[in-house]
């Protein structure tokens, strides 16, 4: 008897379990997944796709208006190898190696109303390049949302005031190397590339070789 009640107690968690997850997919059924994925040859690249849409939005317009922005970023980075190609056929070296260029993504955050994830671009030839394009979502408007949506009208100050201050401390640690104009006369706008992180936290990010030497890559400080 008490072996029946064992098995039965586990299959009802199991049961409950497996109904739990079921309604959380139902209520928020919003995914980003990989919509198409290829490979081309062109003459001065060798260049890797992964293009991702967002599946389950209930607007089907604003569904429509998100993913044209995902491909909107895609298409920036392919205008960059058709610059590259024209750059390799205005050289005309057969010993000029070709760019490995690979765009895909990264998500950073999701639920049913928001999405914070990148577009990337990786660009390597003697030496690597790493660019970001950001996109922040709300879902049910189809909005590109802003720092300032986030941090409040006075995000420059506490942005600046918070990158300079981790700055300061890495430098005094010996942990990171920056440019001591930039930092000091960093300029912060709407446009200030941004994610959000899994504890819901703004980190922002800056280009490689704005504020530090491009070994360092992307910069990226929590502001709390």
């Amino acid at each position: 008897m008490k072996s029946y009640l064992k098995s039965f107690s586990l299959f009802l968690i199991c049961f409950l379990l497996l109904f739990s997850l079921q309604n959380v997919y139902a209520i928020c059924p919003v995914q980003l997944i990989v919509k198409k994925e290829y490979h081309f040859e062109s003459p001065g690249t060798s260049t890797t796709v992964t293009i991702p849409e967002i599946k389950g939005i209930e607007d089907s317009k604003v569904a429509k208006e998100v993913n044209q922005l995902i491909q909107d970023s895609v298409d920036d980075y392919l205008q960059q190898v058709k610059e590259y190609d024209q750059s390799y056929n205005q050289m005309n070296d057969s010993q000029v190696k070709k760019w490995l260029i690979d765009i895909n993504y990264q998500t950073y955050y999701a639920d049913c109303n928001f999405i914070s994830f990148s577009i990337n671009s990786t660009q390597i030839n003697a030496s690597s390049y790493l660019q970001k394009t950001f996109l922040n979502i709300d879902l049910k408007t189809g909005k590109l949302l802003t720092v300032e949506d986030f941090i409040g009208k006075d995000y420059q100050k506490i942005i600046k005031d918070e990158v300079q201050r981790q700055a300061k401390d890495d430098e005094k640690n010996q942990q990171f190397i920056y440019f001591n104009d930039a930092i000091e006369n960093l300029e912060i706008t709407k446009q200030q590339p941004f994610y959000i992180n899994k504890d819901k936290q703004v980190v922002v990010v800056f280009n490689e070789f704005d504020i530090a030497p491009g070994y360092m890559g992307m910069p990226e400080f929590i502001i709390p």
